[in-house]
């Protein structure tokens, strides 16, 4: 943590004066990590420790990226064009201010990673969802941390998964593994168990996954109310009835796709193939690994729910 005057006890002896730039220290503390030794992969904390980022607009949840990250991201970038040849790291800087505002709710926390010679790791650029997908599943220890870093201070309301709703939205909650009567598969509606589901915040949707008496799997899109969007957005991970780690972001095509893929990962080949079997290079997809038809596959479904979702906005 950089050391500032009058902060956690520090004076103007061992501390820098409160109108630094808050990166100023970033590339020496750096410096100083890259030189301790490292058996494994590294790990690289460094905290700013500067004033808070306020929210603009004290109606919305959403903050604005703090000046200091575009400072920091030029520092670092401009520090792995210098590095030695294979040196690599995960570096995430931070700002955990919580003790500027000691007599406030915990607020405005920011993180930014950087991939040190990691070429694949929090690196701008344009992707395509499955190059996304497979990029985090390779750093996925390190998009775990992200994920804690963002929900940090957040303590769970109950430890065993069960979330205190109101009498009307736990009847009416559906939960992962439970069966029930869908009105609208087919002509008559039918009975189907719940495999998986998620919810579109921006949409006000849920995309249920349902696998029929018959061993037909389907997914279904519904409108929720104001209050079951609540509810989801305070207990996202258990909202289904099952622990299951949820993004805090379901409103994006790739947060689209990476549910799509997470209900389809474990499908057998066979039964994707008969999804696809009236795809114009259903032969070409018929040639690839479990894990690429399963990308492939997610990726169309996720272009074809973007494109509808764009025509009903344009009115067409």
């Amino acid at each position: 943590m950089a050391a500032e005057s009058g902060v956690l006890g520090k004076t103007d002896v061992d501390g820098s004066p409160p109108t630094r730039k808050p990166t100023s220290q970033l590339s020496k503390h750096l410096r100083e990590a890259l030189k301790k030794p490292a058996n494994d992969e590294r790990l690289i904390f460094i905290d700013i420790n500067t004033s808070p980022l306020e929210n603009p607009d004290p109606g919305s949840s959403h903050l604005e990226m703090p000046e200091w990250m575009q400072a920091a991201a030029q520092q670092l970038d401009r520090r792995e064009r210098d590095s030695k040849k294979g040196e690599q790291a995960y570096v995430f800087v931070t700002n955990m201010p919580f003790h500027r505002v000691l007599n406030e709710e915990a607020r405005g926390h920011s993180v930014l990673a950087h991939g040190l010679g990691m070429p694949d790791f929090s690196k701008p650029g344009q992707y395509r969802l499955s190059e996304i997908w497979r990029q985090k599943q390779k750093h996925i220890d390190a998009h775990n941390i992200m994920e804690a870093f963002k929900s940090y201070p957040k303590i769970p309301t109950t430890f065993d998964g069960s979330l205190p709703l109101s009498k009307h939205a736990a009847e009416n909650r559906l939960e992962i593994g439970q069966t029930y009567f869908f009105e609208d598969v087919g002509d008559r509606g039918a009975l189907g168990e719940v495999t998986t589901a998620t919810i579109l915040e921006r949409e006000k949707k849920m995309y249920i996954g349902i696998l029929t008496e018959e061993g037909k799997g389907q997914i279904l899109a519904r409108n929720i109310t104001d209050e079951e969007l609540a509810n989801y957005q305070e207990h996202p991970d258990a909202y289904f009835g099952v622990i299951h780690p949820a993004s805090k972001r379901r409103d994006d095509p790739y947060e689209l796709f990476e549910w799509m893929v997470d209900c389809y990962k474990n499908t057998p080949k066979e039964k994707l193939l008969e999804f696809c079997k009236d795809h114009p290079d259903a032969n070409s997809l018929a040639e690839l690994d479990h894990e690429d038809l399963v990308l492939a596959i997610c990726e169309g479904w996720t272009a074809s729910a973007v494109a509808t979702e764009r025509n009903k906005e344009g009115g067409g």
